[in-house]
């Protein structure tokens, strides 16, 4: 067992009496054999799965669970009030974009293709018992203008994409939920999107007061023809 710490490179177990990892940061590049996630395990970026790697209630990751793949920690989040005031908050967001069997940061995949893109928001202690809006932001770009200023647009409860002024006061809401202590997984995407560029999906939740919290860093996803 390891508890706590780095770790990176080929991180291999017994496939038979697998190693368990908790409270660990496994670096990008790395690969995991005969290994159990447990709690607080976070994973880079192009952490590959090999045979045996499991989840701490005894499932292989396969293809009937990999709703609970474990997320990728995002940047520290922030709190916007309507007055543009940036505070300190408490809030953790994670999520990825489907790949295979796990969950990655950016992916790159043909128009044709089904995205799945997913989030996780453990809500500030100080927020619990609240009702909040869920908020999702698509910021595009075109593959040949990468450098431009992105189209934004924000999604609505039927999962429709509506031009957005970048007015934080103007988003409509993703969904309505009451928070709890417990993290929230969110479906923030499926289905195949309508056009070919640079996709950067933004999730966070608003406050009855009117301040949003979100993570800065975005889940990308990079589509070609």
């Amino acid at each position: 067992q390891i508890t706590g710490g780095v770790l990176e490179g080929n991180i291999i177990g017994d496939v038979n009496a697998p190693a368990f990892l908790e409270n660990v940061e496994i670096k990008a590049g790395s690969n995991l054999v005969g290994i159990i996630l447990g709690d607080e395990v976070k994973l880079a970026e192009d952490v590959t799965f090999g045979d045996g790697v499991q989840f701490a209630n005894g499932q292989e990751i396969t293809a009937s669970n990999d709703l609970k793949l474990p997320m990728v920690t995002l940047s520290d989040a922030i709190a916007v009030t309507t007055q543009s005031e940036i505070i300190n908050t408490d809030a953790r967001f994670s999520g990825g974009v489907l790949n295979q069997h796990r969950l990655v940061q950016s992916l790159t995949s043909p128009l044709s293709e089904l995205v799945d893109i997913r989030g996780r928001i453990e809500f500030d202690p100080t927020h619990n018992k609240q009702t909040v809006d869920i908020l999702v932001v698509l910021a595009h770009q075109s593959l040949d203008a990468v450098e431009s200023e992105p189209l934004y647009s924000m999604q609505n409860t039927e999962g429709q994409f509506l031009p957005w002024d970048g007015d934080i006061a103007s988003l409509v809401p993703f969904k309505t939920v009451e928070t709890s202590s417990e993290p929230l997984e969110v479906q923030i995407y499926r289905g195949q999107l309508d056009n070919t560029g640079v996709h950067h999906f933004y999730f966070g939740y608003r406050l009855a007061t009117g301040t949003v919290i979100y993570s800065p860093k975005n889940l990308e996803v990079i589509i070609t023809e």
